[in-house]
This record gives C-alpha cells, structure tokens and sequence, in this order.
C-alpha cells in the first residue's frame, strides 16, 4: 500500500470528474480556494477485523506480512448552485472506468456515504457546500523477521538429531 500512489488516484478521480472546479487537498489551516472547489482528505490507514496474515518468504524466518487496511476519504464541494455537481462526483464512484482505475492503484470503493448540506453562511451570503464520505479498502504489506529457528542441531548426545518445524 503505497499512500502517496493512493492520493494521486484520487486526487485524479476529483479532477476529473468535477467539471473543472478547483481541487485541492485540505489543509485546515489555510484558507477555502476559490469557488467552486473540491476539498479531499484522507484518513489514515485503519486495521480491519482479523488477524494479518503471515506468509513465509524464501528467506529463512522471514515472512511477509498482508493485512486489509480502511481508510476514509472525506470529500466537500462548495460554491454557487453546486449540488448538481457534488451529486455527480458522488455518482461517478460508480463508474467502471473510475473503479478500475482506482483498482490499479491499490484501493476499491468499499461504499460512497450519503450527501450532507453543509451549506452556510459566509460574509455577505450563503454559501452552498456538500460533503461526503468515501470508504476505500486496501491492502498493506510489510515484512517482518519473527525470530523463529526452521532447524535445531542437538549435538553431543550420542547421536545428532535434527528436529525441524
């Protein structure tokens, strides 16, 4: 699971497919960009239920170790008129297109939450927003060196024994 190959997929999911409106990554201590904009923010990587499993490498006592990670992307629009478009960024995670891309960088749509009207008032006038939430799956792997012995040599007891696991 590479995050920053994930957040560019996804980043390029929003890019494309919010009819041109500027996306960004949020940061919470800057400043909203200009209307209408797309703001993304990625969790991190949660453990789901069940142990990881422990594959054995070729190396001795060396395993791989594959587990299933959760993250949630949470997404807002805002701007003028923009619930049209939110709704349409909300439904292009349905898109095989979308999905296999998304697929190819290491995540899937697990489910895209309901819309939420954050709309507002800001300054002067009301300020349409709408947020939704996005959980994707991935899978992490790592290696990890256990410490076990694959043989023990018992010498100087007569005969030598080799016990194996």
């Amino acid at each position: 699971m590479n995050i920053s190959t994930i957040k560019t997929a996804l980043f390029n999911w929003a890019n494309s497919n919010s009819s041109g409106m500027t996306v960004v990554w949020s940061d919470q201590a800057a400043p909203r960009p200009t209307r209408p904009y797309v703001l993304l923010k990625l969790s991190g990587a949660y453990h789901v239920a069940g142990n990881d499993e422990l594959r054995p490498n070729q190396t001795t006592a060396i395993y791989d170790v594959v587990g299933h990670r959760r993250m949630i992307l949470k997404v807002q629009v805002g701007g003028d008129s923009i619930q049209q478009k939110a709704h349409d960024l909300n439904f292009s995670l349905g898109k095989p297109s979308v999905l296999s891309t998304l697929r190819a960088s290491g995540i899937s749509i697990s489910s895209p939450g309901d819309m939420i009207n954050l709309t507002e008032y800001l300054e002067t006038k009301f300020e349409e927003r709408f947020a939704f939430d996005v959980e994707l799956l991935a899978v992490a792997t790592s290696t990890d060196n256990n410490g076990y012995f694959d043989k023990t040599e018992i010498s100087g007891l007569g005969e030598t024994q080799i016990i194996e696991e």
